[in-house]
């Protein structure tokens, strides 16, 4: 399997910045910060497999119109997943999916620049 450096590259700096958001939101000491941190957390284990795999198609030349239709689908899932969590929970739902809403922003705006970035053909490093 070929994995670009890319593909590390984002996903080590979206992780690097739930990490960071994350330290401040629970140094701050707030009441909700556990169910900020959970929204953000969930926001980036939806958006690193929807990414991983859009950029695959990409990189290999594929169509990746239907990767890309799953990963939308898949972040709204992600929404509605965390609201059916709180309901049967008893949590309140708008930290967390107000939370999980701003991470999953500033998540896709930066795979949008991710992507832009990138040269048509850049080379993959082999790693198997």
């Amino acid at each position: 399997m070929n994995v670009s450096r890319g593909r590390h590259g984002y996903l080590a700096l979206t992780l690097g910045l739930l990490l960071v958001g994350s330290a401040v939101v629970l140094a701050s000491g707030s009441a909700r910060s556990g169910l900020l941190v959970a929204g953000a957390l969930v926001a980036w284990l939806v958006q690193a497999p929807a990414y991983w795999v859009l950029l695959d198609r990409l990189e290999r030349g594929l169509d990746a119109t239907r990767p890309w239709l799953v990963g939308i689908a898949a972040r709204f899932g992600g929404l509605g997943l965390l609201a059916v969590a709180s309901w049967t929970t008893s949590l309140p739902l708008a930290p967390v999916a107000v939370s999980y809403v701003i991470a999953m922003i500033a998540f896709l705006i930066l795979e949008a620049a991710w992507l832009a970035g990138r040269r048509p053909n850049e080379q993959t490093e082999s790693t198997d």
